[in-house]
């Protein structure tokens, strides 16, 4: 490629999934021009099955984009970028058998802006993607870093033709809490690194290592998040701007379009009938400018695990820190009153 070091034209090798049990699914940079292929494993070789795939919207173009992706019901989830540029950021579900091919819309920064990908998890009837990005929130303030968790419904089959046609229709987000408890919380806002799906205390969790913003004192903190309390933000308020130069304010429940879209069929309905009449939605409540809304009681408030405070933080306050260990093995947790501020 022109104007590019000879290293860079190297196949960084960014995908890397099993697609089944026999089955291995690889996408590469390749100069600039990603592609992918499958592979059967039979131990100890690989044996390419079928012939390449285009890797656009499948892998990154180039070493140092992000991404994330995963199997889950023989569809692929990716979340990477379309384009040489990176201008157009986008999660997309594709290769599978009877469901239509989905995407983010393009160059809308209410459902992601300049986000960087983490991981791609499937649990229960949903996919969730973990990524950090530019938060819609604080445009005032300079280019502040929010860690977010997104979810998809497997079974979208996304909107009408008037309506998100060839886009998600179940697609949500939330911020991520890492905080350390006090008068003023102390955010660790950049997710860094997140495992699987594992078990603490019995419940599903994922762990997570988060670092502060990049004009903030240095620090890292490791938080954890049990899936139940993942799925019930989903379930709880949102917020909204009411306009461009508006703050982000908690959403009236009257403002909330009804039914629910928990269920994808349910929302599709509700789609489909908002795009017969001829009206346009009432407000954009399916797309992501919707997070958990702050200030909300402990009754109506999912729930988050935050660390304890650490050596810098007994460093500031001349109190010692709290184990880790001891934190992560404790039967109930510390939560927080107030995770959306």
């Amino acid at each position: 490629k022109k104007g590019k070091r000879a290293d860079e034209c190297y196949n960084y090798i960014k995908v890397l999934v099993p697609r089944d049990d026999e089955t291995l699914f690889v996408c590469g940079t390749n100069a600039f021009n990603p592609a992918c292929r499958n592979y059967k494993v039979d131990d100890p070789t690989l044996e390419q099955v079928g012939s390449d795939l285009p890797g656009q919207a499948r892998c990154p173009f180039e070493s140092g984009q992000s991404n994330a992706g995963t199997f889950a019901d023989g569809d692929f989830y990716s979340a990477t970028v379309t384009d040489f540029l990176a201008s157009d950021a986008v999660i997309y579900r594709s290769l599978g058998d009877g469901r239509p091919v989905l995407r983010t819309v393009k160059y809308d920064s209410k459902w992601l802006r300049e986000p960087r990908f983490l991981h791609a998890v499937e649990y229960g009837r949903f996919v969730y993607f973990f990524l950090s990005e530019i938060a819609v929130e604080y445009t005032t303030l300079g280019k502040v870093v929010f860690s977010r968790v997104a979810r998809v419904c497997k079974n979208d089959n996304g909107g009408s033709p008037r309506v998100l046609d060839k886009h998600w229709t179940s697609f949500l987000k939330a911020r991520l809490n890492c905080s350390l408890p006090g008068e003023s919380l102390f955010y660790f806002d950049v997710l860094q690194s997140l495992t699987g799906v594992l078990q603490i205390n019995g419940r599903p969790a994922v762990l997570a290592v988060f670092t502060t913003q990049a004009n903030s004192i240095p620090g890292s903190a490791v938080c954890a998040f049990y899936m139940d309390d993942v799925e019930e933000v989903f379930s709880g308020k949102f917020k909204e701007q009411r306009g461009g130069d508006s703050s982000w304010t908690a959403a009236p429940e009257d403002a909330v379009p009804r039914p629910r879209w928990v269920r994808t069929r349910t929302l599709a309905r509700t789609l489909t009938r908002k795009a017969s009449s001829g009206k346009p939605p009432r407000r954009n409540f399916e797309r992501t400018s919707l997070s958990p809304a702050s200030g909300l009681s402990r009754s109506t408030l999912s729930k988050s695990i935050v660390p304890p405070p650490g050596p810098a933080h007994a460093r500031a306050t001349g109190r010692p820190p709290t184990s880790n260990l001891r934190w992560i093995s404790r039967t109930r947790p510390w939560r927080s009153s107030n995770l959306f501020r």
